[in-house]
């Protein structure tokens, strides 16, 4: 059968809907009997969704064929052979879809560049990039990828005006035999079984088709959790605010400790800005877990077009690597290495201090689907380093950015980064959070009290009065060592109205095993032994993506945790991550000079305070999980409970 998935309301008006409607009439006018096989199965979505990767989010058409009948065309085979039959079995294809005139097309050997109102594109790169992104968005979701074959289709271009070369376009007045015929071009058959066959997989890996085309065909459905988000996010805010009035003419600045709601607040103004002035507003954060968790809910909300998060390495290399540029070499492979991110910053701005605004817009017009922002939102800025700070001051108007400042919260510096003494920026207003908009009242008054006795004094953080309960737990000895206690944990969330995906657990790297495969966490693997489904964060790969099954439990490590949230938040081995954290403190220079600098109370106190962002991720009930009852950590959480009263309770395992 042949099934076109993703059709809304409007996707009848679409170009990639007009283009899959046309593609399923050429299948059926060759392979007729494929409409009502049970045994095979073709499957057609337009503009499927890759979110989360660093290419491109959207691939126009893609096709999946698993296919148990012999279809086939006679092609030639090897020099002298004749024309044999090739049998196809399974296929993955993408298709990047034109609607350009003959005269609007050139053509370069094989590649196809296609002429805009702002300039030429090549519609190959396009190609390419669609399916270096299906390939990444496969791995994120832990699926061995198939072989992908990227074809151009020109939809208003005969057949005729095509390249006398290996290609893979595809014209407008092509055939499905057209199509199979550049797929056999650039895939090649291999001889199976006595006869020559076309697969995208091998016999091994032959169920990753079916797996690949579950995940773009599968409904996501919100939970309660996320629908509470959705609601949160698309309350207006501008409106009735003085800093509305001068929205883009002053840097602003929103400034609060964990658990206040600053990334929520930075969502909240993008969708304002995108409901009522249609504009476009990118996002910029270091957290790619809390880039998968924002995509799915602005994937819920239908805004995947003009509001975009994405991780500052993965902008810098996109803004970096433009033409107008030329700092990157082609591949740059080593771009994350740090020397040489250092070096290519700091060659950026050599380049970026005698060029004119005139230069920075033609690096912009270069890639405007990538780079051409109305406003730039940047998340937990305290911990920006200046060079970045100044490389994006350089392209975009200071005073059309919006911070979100943690106070205290720092991770990949020590100093706090002053974005207002920039000389480009003339204005600019603090807006400060103070009220718990995630803490549950009693767990808020726990924070507080930990907080006091680590040394931070009294934070200036209120209790939300208006939302009363939420609970902590404190488990002294393995996790795993009390399933019931899991599952009466699990029920608990349930009755709650609650997927698993709504709880969090968060793990230091002492718990996380690297192979060749990439990482796992220890937990993850014992959640799966109980029979859980699992979103294991803890992984590069994975994290790129977002959940996509309510089932699933998402672990982080707790380097990745900023900006995350979960019903029920399970901190394990608190007292590991103060080791690991103390471990790796490195004193600035001033630090290192001072003559009495005590390194040791310094790296207690950094990582004391790193505590204080996965103790304010739980909504609901916090759980804190210690290994040692002697530990640093287990003193401060037993004399903080110990304030606390009833709002605690201490479970210890043996």
């Amino acid at each position: 059968m042949i099934t076109i998935y993703n059709v809304d309301d409007t996707s009848g008006h679409s170009n990639e809907y007009e283009a899959a409607l046309q593609l399923r009439d050429m299948i059926a006018a060759e392979w007729g009997m494929v409409q009502d096989s049970r045994a095979d199965h073709i499957q057609i979505i337009p503009a499927a969704k890759c979110l989360g990767t660093h290419t491109t989010r959207d691939i126009d058409l893609l096709v999946f064929c698993n296919l148990g009948w012999d279809y086939k065309i006679d092609a030639p085979r090897e020099a002298g052979s004749g024309i044999e039959p090739v049998y196809f079995r399974n296929l993955c294809l993408t298709f990047e879809v034109k609607l350009h005139r003959p005269e609007q097309v050139e053509f370069e050997g094989s590649n196809v560049l296609v002429r805009y109102s702002d300039g030429i594109k090549s519609a190959t790169d396009q190609s390419f990039n669609q399916t270096v992104s299906l390939r990444q968005y496969m791995k994120a979701n832990g699926i061995s990828p198939p072989w992908i074959t990227g074809l151009i289709w020109l939809r208003n271009c005969p057949e005729s005006v095509l390249p006398a070369i290996q290609h893979n376009i595809i014209g407008g007045d092509a055939t499905w035999e057209t199509v199979l015929r550049r797929v056999l071009t650039n895939l090649g058959p291999r001889r199976a079984g006595g006869r020559w066959e076309v697969s995208a997989t091998n016999a091994e890996r032959f169920a990753s088709i079916a797996r690949a085309s579950d995940i773009f065909t599968r409904k996501l459905i919100p939970s309660n959790l996320d629908r509470r988000r959705m609601e949160e996010v698309s309350k207006r805010i501008l409106r009735g605010q003085q800093y509305g009035e001068k929205f883009g003419e002053q840097l602003l600045i929103v400034r609060g400790r964990g658990g206040t709601g600053k990334t929520v607040y930075l969502l909240k103004l993008a969708h304002d800005l995108y409901r009522d002035r249609g504009a476009r507003v990118l996002i910029l954060t270091y957290n790619k877990a809390l880039v998968a968790d924002i995509k799915r809910i602005l994937k819920f909300m239908g805004i995947t077009d003009r509001i975009e998060i994405r991780t500052v390495h993965s902008f810098m290399l996109r803004l970096l690597g433009q033409k107008g540029l030329k700092v990157l070499p082609v591949p740059c492979r080593d771009f994350l290495e740090e020397a040489r991110y250092a070096a290519y910053k700091k060659e950026a701005l050599e380049l970026l201090a005698i060029a004119s605004a005139a230069d920075t817009e033609v690096v912009i017009s270069q890639s405007k689907d990538d780079l051409d922002w109305d406003y730039v939102f940047v998340d937990e800025s305290q911990d920006w380093p200046i060079d970045e700070r100044d490389i994006l001051f350089s392209f975009y108007d200071p005073h059309r950015f919006v911070l979100a400042d943690g106070i205290d919260q720092l991770i990949r510096t020590h100093k706090h980064i002053n974005w207002r003494e920039s000389e480009s920026v003339r204005k600019h207003q603090i807006i400060t959070l103070h009220k718990s908009l995630r803490l549950k009242a009693n767990i808020c008054g726990f924070v507080k009290t930990f907080a006091r006795h680590i040394g931070m004094g009294d934070l200036d953080i209120e209790p939300n009065l208006d939302v009363h309960g939420g609970r902590v737990l404190i488990i002294e000895g393995k996790y795993a060592g009390d399933r019931d206690l899991h599952t009466r944990l699990m029920e608990k969330n349930r009755s709650d109205n609650n997927f698993p995906v709504d709880m969090l657990f968060c793990v230091p790297p002492q718990l996380v095993d690297r192979g060749p495969g990439g990482r796992r966490s220890k937990v993850g693997d014992t959640f799966k032994k109980w029979g859980y489904a699992v979103w294991d964060g803890v992984d590069d790969v994975v994290r790129e993506s977002c959940p996509n099954d309510l089932e699933q439990l998402r672990i982080v490590q707790y380097d990745s945790c900023r900006g995350l949230e979960g019903w029920i938040v399970v901190n394990y081995a608190l007292d590991l991550f103060y080791d690991h954290k103390a471990a790796y403190y490195e004193p600035t220079p001033e630090e290192a000079e001072e003559t009495y600098f005590d390194r040791a109370a310094a790296a207690s106190e950094f990582a004391l305070r790193w505590l204080m962002i996965p103790l304010t991720r739980a909504i609901d009930t916090l759980v804190i999980q210690v290994t040692s009852k002697n530990h640093l950590v287990t003193e401060k959480l037993r004399a903080a409970a110990g304030e606390c009263g009833d709002t605690v309770k201490w479970h210890t395992v043996r």
